[in-house]
């Protein structure tokens, strides 16, 4: 179903865009919004990450170039003690954004599991289903143990329900 929305989305984005002249979204655009907060903190991540790199470097800079100065060693240790802090917070805060963000992608990835109890009601309600087997949702008996019916094996598909 999230798959369906999101094309009538991006088709109605794309004829709403060509009717006002402005072309359609690219293919390669993000269609999920999982997707597109991973890409976007990724990137706010890693430019963080750089910055405090290149702190990093200043800081030992600092420390080269002090020539016995306690306050400017003082200065150097304490902008270098920031900034592996800062890396450290940086790495984490991106190890939790990606696993977060991969199992919110995960969880609208997995299949439903269904008893047989509950497909048989929803076989019952709409034979038509693409979940029922053929002829599930029929009334009158069905095959016993698992004949293309939503029955485990030992059981029959009766009016809409397993039966023994």
């Amino acid at each position: 179903m999230a798959t369906q929305a999101s094309d009538l989305i991006s088709g109605g984005l794309n004829k709403a865009a060509g009717t006002a002249g402005f072309g359609t979204v690219a293919a390669s655009a993000p269609s999920n919004l999982g997707v597109l907060i991973g890409k976007l903190l990724s990137a706010v991540l890693g430019i963080l990450g750089l910055a405090l790199v290149v702190l990093l470097i200043y800081g030992g800079i600092l420390y080269l170039t002090a020539a016995g100065n306690e306050e400017n060693v003082k200065k150097a240790k304490r902008t270098i003690m920031n900034a592996v802090i800062g890396i450290v917070i940086v790495a984490s805060s991106y190890a939790l954004a990606s696993f977060v963000v991969s199992q919110l992608q995960r969880a609208g990835r997995e299949e439903i599991e269904l008893t047989s109890q509950e497909l048989a009601e929803i076989c019952a309600l709409d034979p038509t289903s693409s979940a029922c087997p053929q002829g599930a949702g029929t009334s009158g008996s069905g095959t016993s143990g698992g004949g293309g019916t939503p029955c485990p094996p030992g059981q029959t598909f009766v009016n809409g329900a397993c039966s023994f």
